[in-house]
């Protein structure tokens, strides 16, 4: 009998650790990085691509050095191409109507992205920046946080587009926890 009851429990501890296992970082980075687990989107209309990139506050502290940084979004409107004309030049008919654009981005796009919860109330970022590359890169890229996330189980995230002619083109988000976060939860 006492026999019986060792490997009762010897089996017990066994399915415990393997199911409480808990996900290395690297494996928790590549997780968020995949497409397929929602995290990260595309969405290409006509020759421009707009990419979102929902990154946790786990996410954000991994890959940096600093602590307790909070969850933000990350958008890059590129061409289609890879090796096309910066997305801007591509756009603009002028040199005026590039710096133009090149203000717009900077201050006004920001009131174009919305967070759009379950029940279609809308909150714009409270924290907004076009990350400038200087004509190194042909996209552009912004970075952007809002003051909370809704706790629906689904949210959308709206970039509501006037200048490339692409309407609003939404992203749509399911509130789901990344294995690292239910692993080290436990």
């Amino acid at each position: 009998m006492k026999r019986l009851l060792v490997m009762f429990l010897v089996v017990q501890l066994l399915a415990c650790s393997q199911s409480d296992k808990p996900v290395s970082d690297v494996e928790y980075l590549a997780w968020m990085e995949n497409e397929e687990n929602g995290f990260f989107q595309q969405k290409t209309i006509e020759n421009i691509t707009f990419s979102l990139f929902r990154q946790t506050s786990t996410y954000r502290t991994l890959k940096s050095t600093d602590e307790q940084l909070g969850e933000q979004f990350v958008l890059r409107i590129s061409p289609k191409e890879r090796n096309a004309q910066n997305v801007l030049e591509q756009h603009a008919t002028s040199t005026e109507e590039y710096f133009s654009l090149l203000q717009y981005f900077n201050t006004a796009f920001r009131t174009q992205i919305e967070l759009v919860d379950l029940e279609n109330s809308t909150a714009l970022p409270i924290a907004y920046m076009n990350i400038p590359n200087y004509r190194t890169a042909n996209y552009l890229e912004f970075v952007f946080a809002f003051n909370q996330l809704p706790l629906e189980s689904e949210f959308k995230i709206v970039i509501n587009d006037n200048v490339f002619d692409s309407g609003p083109v939404v992203f749509r988000f399911k509130n789901t926890t990344p294995p690292y976060l239910i692993a080290n939860a436990k």
